[in-house]
């Protein structure tokens, strides 16, 4: 079975208390047009959705750079808030999720050394 990417974007800023976030496994990530009071904690990027179908779907996968993340599990809202607004919280854990997030599995540690320029993809299978 071969992938399509579903979605892509390019990292365009990254707030000065992000990596507080990334330490405790989680990640937020908003389009362009990011409330002033989440910029300090948010990845911001540029979107571009290359596919209409569904992207946040458990076994898909998330792609920042070289790192890659497992969707393990989507909320409810997830998929719409990321084509509406470019935004989505990242999860990793067993808390049950929020209607925003997408609880994921991989290499957190990688996340630490994100930079703009950056991109992220979501890779259907």
């Amino acid at each position: 079975m071969s992938s399509v990417c579903g979605f892509e974007s390019v990292v365009v800023s990254i707030g000065p208390e992000v990596a507080e976030f990334v330490a405790t496994h989680l990640v937020i990530l908003f389009g362009e047009g990011v409330p002033e009071e989440l910029a300090d904690v948010s990845v911001v990027h540029h979107a571009r959705f290359v596919d209409r179908d569904l992207i946040l779907v458990p076994g898909n996968t998330i792609v920042f750079g070289e790192s890659l993340f497992v969707i393990d599990e989507v909320g409810c809202d997830a998929e719409n808030n990321l084509r509406e607004l470019g935004h989505v919280v990242l999860v990793e854990g067993n808390e049950p999720i929020l209607p925003g997030q997408v609880r994921v599995s991989g290499d957190w540690l990688a996340l630490q050394g994100l930079q703009t320029g950056t991109t992220v993809k979501v890779w259907r299978r």
